[in-house]
């Protein structure tokens, strides 16, 4: 409502016929908002006041509100008051809204966050079943460069140019595995239980595996080394027409083999370094019998030595050697985590 402009004035009362017999009227003027306020008044008897003729509402517009018709005015002409609800009602129901959407609002976010770290769809399976399948292909690749590697290492014969290719064949190799296994553990199906617990299995068997092909490969230079300085051309330098020289020329001849052997002897991988502490004593062992070779061929004595030399045979072809070898053979064998990885990828293919 305009604040300029006061309300309809109310119509005079009518005053009864015969005044004579009346008290003096007094007049009440009602306040509008522009005109300052009545000043109370002592109390007088009630007036008459003829019933007020309706009020048309004022046109609503952006500046006129309409004024609404409330309840029959006071004998002040002031409306009466209209009922207001209780405070308190109101506080308990803003509460509740409150509480409420808290409620609902936090169930949102507990599940947005069982979507987002725990929930795992057949896609999420499949996705990690491909991964395993791929581990498993590279291990193939892996286990074959190995196998490649060693046997070029292994081989007198075997030019160096050939065993540096097989060296770099291996070390992609298994630089690509390793990096698949890694990207395995943020497979988003490992956040099922079951699937992690196989995984793990998996992992424990393959950190062994990997550590003991790392310290493996670390040792190859040495083997490399004992196969040449080892070999039967080393071996073939000793002159038959100088045996009264024997131990001499042996040592010249096996001075890189036995350098080669010390070397293993230091390997950080333990199975070499075993295989180099049984060599260190075959060929000690060899030695010996060179040396009862020479003085068997000085003193003339035709059994002596051959005594001696059947036990350079016996040192090469010892039980204890070979043995060794065989166990080294079984332990490596036995860090195929391959197996765990076929159970991962089973239990993965019947989720997917």
């Amino acid at each position: 409502m305009d604040d300029n402009k006061p309300f309809p004035p109310a119509p005079e009362p009518t005053k009864p016929e015969d005044e004579a017999n009346q008290p003096e009227s007094v007049q009440v003027s009602v306040t509008t908002p522009s005109q300052e306020p009545v000043e109370e008044v002592p109390s007088v008897p009630p007036v008459a006041v003829a019933p007020m003729a309706p009020v048309t509402p004022a046109p609503t517009t952006p500046d006129v509100l309409p004024v609404a018709v409330g309840p029959a005015p006071s004998a002040f002409g002031q409306p009466a008051v209209a009922a207001v609800p209780s405070p308190s009602k109101n506080k308990g129901l803003l509460i509740g809204l409150i509480v409420g959407g808290a409620v609902l609002l936090l169930a949102g976010i507990a599940l947005a966050v069982y979507f987002m770290f725990f929930y795992v769809s057949k896609a999420d399976y499949k996705q990690a079943s491909v991964a395993t399948s791929d581990i498993k292909t590279l291990y193939g690749k892996l286990d074959a460069a190995g196998t490649e590697y060693s046997d070029a290492v292994t081989n007198e014969y075997t030019s160096d140019t050939t065993v540096e290719k097989a060296k770099t064949d291996y070390e992609k190799a298994a630089n690509d595995y390793k990096a698949k296994v890694a990207e395995a553990k943020k497979l988003r199906a490992l956040k099922d239980g079951k699937a992690m617990q196989r995984y793990n299995a998996f992992a424990a068997e393959n950190n062994e595996y990997v550590a003991y092909n790392d310290t493996m490969a670390a040792t190859m230079p040495a083997v490399r080394n004992m196969t040449k300085g080892c070999s039967s051309a080393a071996m073939g330098k000793l002159d038959s027409s100088r045996m009264n020289e024997l131990v001499s020329q042996w040592d010249k001849a096996l001075t890189k083999c036995n350098a080669a052997i010390a070397e293993l002897v230091k390997s950080p991988n333990a199975d070499a370094a075993k295989v180099g502490t049984k060599m260190q004593k075959a060929f000690g062992d060899m030695r010996t019998a060179v040396v009862e070779m020479e003085a068997a061929y000085k003193a003339n004595d035709r059994a002596a030595f051959t005594r001696a030399y059947g036990k350079i045979d016996d040192a090469a072809n010892s039980s204890d050697l070979q043995d060794t070898l065989s166990t080294v053979k079984k332990h490596n064998q036995s860090l195929d985590p391959t197996d765990k990885l076929g159970e991962l990828t089973t239990y993965l293919n019947g989720k997917a």
